[in-house]
């Protein structure tokens, strides 16, 4: 079962995600609003890619139909992460999930 907690900014929810992976020794999931909470999130992301821990980010995109006109929130999100992410992929089709994961 997944427990969700709310967390009411992206940095408490990153750095509780890896808190709790280290207290456990389990991977934790975190879910984030667009790259600006990936930005967010960051710094606590680069201390748990330091320490390895195991955490999955799970960050949400703008509708495929936005980015033509540049939205004020739109990021390289897969970019972003890459800085501190073991592997990143972006899916675009819901159907391919089970074959991602």
């Amino acid at each position: 079962p997944i427990r969700s907690i709310l967390c009411l900014h992206e940095n408490v929810a990153t750095g509780a995600a890896d808190g709790y992976a280290r207290m456990v020794q389990h991977p934790s999931c975190v879910l984030l609003h667009l790259g600006v909470g990936l930005a967010n999130g960051l710094s606590n992301l680069h201390n748990a890619r330091r320490a390895r821990t195991p955490v999955v980010v799970l960050v949400g995109d703008l509708a495929s139909w936005h980015a033509p006109y540049d939205p004020p929130l739109n990021t390289d999100i897969q970019e972003l992460a890459t800085v501190v992410s073991c592997w990143t992929r972006r899916i675009t089709d819901p159907a391919t999930i089970p074959r991602t994961i």
